[in-house]
């Protein structure tokens, strides 16, 4: 999070605007922090050093909203330093606080930057291609309705969830860090920024990992069998994590190189969607209820979905009757589909809807969404028709099922258990808080594991240590070890036992994320030796393996008949679909999700 050397600041990612000017907000906030456009009157309006006035009056859309301010950067979008993407995740939100302080932790110029942009206007009326769709207002209402305090009147005009106005633990994280990356004490911006990206090291691994990749690339493309499972082992490992650094501008002072990294993983997710889902939604609040799509994507709540064997993840979703027999399945079958449907199944309900799950998508994302996703679409065609349909079908459907595992478990074990959706409103309610600063949510809502290996480092793509991570998302993994033992003792300092929160091991966070799943799932009946969950899981269960095992043995085995690996898969997953169907799924019309 060192900003980039030039402006210094607004490096790295996301990003504080910096506009041409702003009022300084002085009204009470609605709710959700969409702030009045009748602002205060506007002053004297110069042109700043940087910028240059620009006529009429904007709307919040057209702003960055930084601490209670807005500020107009469009003339300093192409100057920034850590590139255009990274200033433009800011543009438009309610608040991006939060992205411009965690990008921008060590050293004050993007602040004096900002001061140069201020805008002392009115706000202009939103556009109607940026109006909330029928489903993102709905959500913005739950988000009212779970969230109390978003519902009281507000004294100051900053993220409703978080104190931006005392940040003593923060200040004291990257105080430390800041010795880490500037050991001399005399090291300029520019050198800091460069010394949080990739080392050498960490560049010879990447390098190395990106060969193999080509390789094994070209052994899936070429039909291999075995490719079908070791080429998504490897993407994941290597080309997931490269679009994860390179998403949070964490490879290398470059934009070019970071955004180059990012689409290396593309296959994985699109740029601008992981963007939005995750740069955006879930760093800024993450675990936070209608806020953080990660906890919202396998509820399958929603009317169209009933039929949809899904599971709660946390306590304030709906109670649906086809959770307490379908958690154990569906939490296998949604770990297959999930990189499937997020790179491509539920593209065309995202831009439906211009929302991924909590999120809001930008309408001028909206068109670069869907032809990204066209190219992909139109490759994979491409490789069905080489290889056949029915191979080249089950070739890409089992290889989205390997990688989707690893994405799965990997990035909902630390964040989705007990400790971590409860750490927060205990440590609010001990230290007798209204709201705890940005970086403490960060430190509680996550339980890393396995923090000094390089084996479950780089198995996670350094999942394994979010804390880190999600205090400082654009500085690269291979500082996080040496970081978490710092910042360990100013936890502690500050009442949070970051040690215990990071020192379990992958079985130990695996079965505290089952157990806390298992919790809100599973029904309490004492009358049945076998529970309804398990029943319906070694039945199905026992069927997929059957067909997991089946399919590519008879493909090999039986290559003069191209459809016999259909007729198996089918003759395997007909019978699930009739165990399925025959299960109680509750009626959609009694809840209130649209």
């Amino acid at each position: 999070m060192c900003k980039s050397g030039t402006a210094a600041g607004t490096t790295a990612g996301t990003q504080a605007g910096m506009s041409t000017t702003t009022v300084t907000a002085q009204v009470a906030v609605p709710p959700v922090h969409v702030l009045s456009s009748a602002l205060a009157p506007p002053t004297k309006l110069k042109t700043g050093v940087k910028g240059t006035l620009r006529p009429g009056l904007l709307t919040k859309e057209d702003l960055w909203s930084v601490h209670g301010k807005y500020y107009d950067l469009n003339t300093f979008v192409a100057r920034h330093p850590g590139g255009v993407d990274a200033i433009l995740l800011g543009k438009g939100l309610d608040d991006c606080t939060s992205l411009f302080e965690s990008y921008h932790p060590f050293t004050t110029k993007p602040e004096k930057v900002l001061r140069q942009f201020l805008y002392t206007r009115a706000l202009a009326p939103s556009l109607e291609k940026h109006a909330d769709t029928p489903y993102m207002q709905n959500r913005k209402d739950l988000a009212r309705a779970e969230h109390t305090v978003m519902q009281q009147p507000v004294v100051d005009t900053i993220d409703p969830f978080f104190d931006w106005a005392k940040t003593p633990f923060y200040d004291d994280c990257k105080r430390v860090a800041l010795t880490h990356f500037s050991p001399r004490g005399n090291e300029s911006v520019e050198q800091v920024h460069l010394n949080i990206k990739a080392t050498t090291r960490a560049w010879v691994q990447h390098t190395i990992g990106f060969g193999v990749l080509c390789w094994a690339f070209v052994q899936f493309l070429s039909g291999s069998i075995p490719a079908l499972t070791y080429f998504p082992l490897v993407y994941w490992i290597v080309a997931s994590d490269l679009m994860h650094n390179g998403s949070h501008f964490a490879m290398s002072p470059n934009p070019i190189i970071n955004k180059i990294s990012a689409y290396i993983g593309s296959l994985h997710v699109q740029y601008h969607l992981w963007a939005v889902q995750h740069v955006i939604a879930h760093h800024v609040h993450t675990n936070i209820i209608h806020m953080d799509p990660d906890i919202h994507h396998f509820g399958m709540d929603r009317k169209p979905e009933f039929k949809t064997p899904g599971y709660r993840t946390h306590h304030s979703a709906d109670v649906l009757p086809k959770y307490s027999w379908s958690w154990r399945f569906a939490m296998l079958m949604q770990a297959w589909v999930t990189t499937f449907a997020i790179s491509f199944v539920n593209v065309p309900k995202y831009l439906a809807e211009q929302a991924m799950e909590t999120c809001k998508i930008r309408a001028e994302w909206l068109p670069k969404i869907r032809n990204d996703r066209l190219v992909l679409a139109a490759a994979c065609v491409l490789f069905m028709w080489y290889h056949g349909a029915v191979y080249g079908f089950w070739s890409l459907f089992w290889s989205w099922g390997v990688h989707g595992v690893c994405f799965n478990v990997f990035s909902q074990i630390s964040h989705s258990n007990e400790a971590s959706m409860k750490g927060p409103d205990r440590y609010k309610t001990q230290r007798g808080l209204q709201k705890n600063e940005w970086a403490a949510h960060q430190i509680l809502t996550t339980c890393d594991y396995s923090c000094d290996s390089w084996f479950w480092g780089t198995l996670s793509i350094n999942l394994n240590n979010q804390a880190i991570h999600h205090l400082f998302p654009s500085v690269h993994p291979c500082h996080y070890p040496a970081l978490r033992h710092k910042l360990i003792p100013v936890a502690k300092k500050h009442g949070i036992d970051y040690e215990a929160r990071s020192t379990a091991d992958f079985n130990q966070t695996l079965a505290n994320y089952f157990g806390w799943i298992k919790t809100l799932n599973e029904s309490d009946d004492g009358v049945k030796q076998i529970s309804d969950s398990t029943r319906v899981m070694l039945t199905s269960g026992t069927l997929l393996v059957l067909s997991a095992i089946t399919i590519p043995t008879i493909t090999v085995l039986a290559p003069d008949h191209p459809w016999a690996p259909l007729g198996g898969l089918i003759a395997v997953v007909f019978p699930i679909i009739v165990l399925l169907g025959q299960e109680n799924y509750g009626e959609g019309a009694d809840h209130h999700h649209d």
